[in-house]
């Protein structure tokens, strides 16, 4: 079985990392430079950042076997100086977790051995006559034939790829909603160390603030991640980099933090799914289609992954009576 994946984000890593231990022959398409998607990590010359996703949790039992899994190899850690926190208080009943040294180490283990092509746009799809379908790169390069596609991408880049040869899968994708963040790494001139590691203000164009030169495996630095809330990054989808910074800037520094002396903006498109679509994934077995993603279920990493755990043990399971067939006639 030849399957398709298009994004290296933590879902797609997931199901391809369990269709190929099913036997299955993975090739995994991203079209950035490199894995993870919103788990990832931006390294410049005056520091790396997490400017993503700051830290996750595990509540199901799939993921924390995996998430021992990376403990246990100094993959991730507890981030155990979250705490204290400032303002509107995160579930205290919960261990948040961070990846080591930066949260890109998580989709770099599940992508360790897997069949992965960066900066590969995926922009033509057709079944051939034999039914399978062929791949195509947006340069016009052929990518090959494979038996099964899987879309891993944002909701709305799903719906819109699998459109022309999946609409049920592509109605259903764009029923998701999602809310932009415009997200600042910042060098800070200064920091106590010992002081507050995350904060999430009130009343404030900042949603957050986290300390990432003291997370667990990093180098102690004074380097933070500045996020935005999800109604004023959507009110300034305009803005440049440099405007950005300006102004969550400016709100941090009323907040009593040192001043910042290097910093730059990125803005993700995608960033929450505040509209999940409120199934594990999406399957259409006539079509060999499916889809997955943190869309599906909830805004978090582990939803991520359970959801491309799922659509691979949903194929799996389709492809089981097949195999038991040609065993018996073996």
């Amino acid at each position: 079985m030849r399957v398709a994946v298009i994004g290296a984000g933590i879902s797609g890593l997931a199901c391809a990392r369990s269709l190929s231990a099913g036997g299955a022959e993975v090739s995994v398409f991203e079209k950035a430079s490199r894995v993870g998607g919103r788990a990832s990590t931006c390294h410049m010359p005056w520091g790396s950042f997490d400017h993503g996703a700051q830290y996750f949790t595990a509540r199901g039992g799939p993921f924390r076997q995996v998430l021992r899994h990376w403990v246990d190899h100094g993959i991730a850690a507890t981030w155990e100086n979250g705490a204290p926190r400032i303002g509107d208080p995160l579930d205290s009943g919960e261990s948040l977790f961070v990846g080591t040294p930066g949260m890109a180490s998580l989709s770099v283990a599940l992508a360790a051995g897997m069949n992965i092509q960066l900066d590969c746009e995926v922009a033509g799809i057709a079944r051939t006559s034999a039914g399978s379908w062929q791949l195509q790169r947006r340069d016009g390069r052929e990518l090959g034939s494979f038996d099964w596609l899987i879309s891993s991408a944002p909701g709305p880049l799903t719906a819109e790829l699998l459109a022309p040869i999946a609409p049920n899968l592509a109605q259903e994708a764009a029923r998701c909603r999602y809310a932009p963040c415009w997200s600042v790494m910042a060098r800070c001139e200064n920091w106590n160390a010992s002081g507050p590691a995350l904060i999430r203000p009130t009343g404030s164009p900042l949603a957050w603030a986290a300390h990432d030169g003291i997370k667990p495996g990093r180098i102690t630095q004074p380097t933070w991640v500045l996020q935005a809330t999800p109604e004023w990054s959507n009110a300034n989808m305009d803005a440049t980099p440099d405007e950005v910074c300006h102004a969550l800037l400016q709100a941090w520094s009323s907040l009593g933090a040192p001043r910042v002396g290097i910093s730059s903006a990125h803005c993700w498109h995608h960033a929450l799914a505040e509209m999940p679509i409120g199934v594990p994934c999406l399957l259409d077995a006539g079509q060999r289609v499916g889809a997955c993603g943190d869309w599906c279920i909830a805004p978090r990493i582990e939803s991520a992954f359970d959801s491309g755990l799922a659509l691979s043990r949903a194929i799996r399971r389709l492809q089981a009576p097949a195999e038991e067939s040609q065993a018996i006639t073996a």
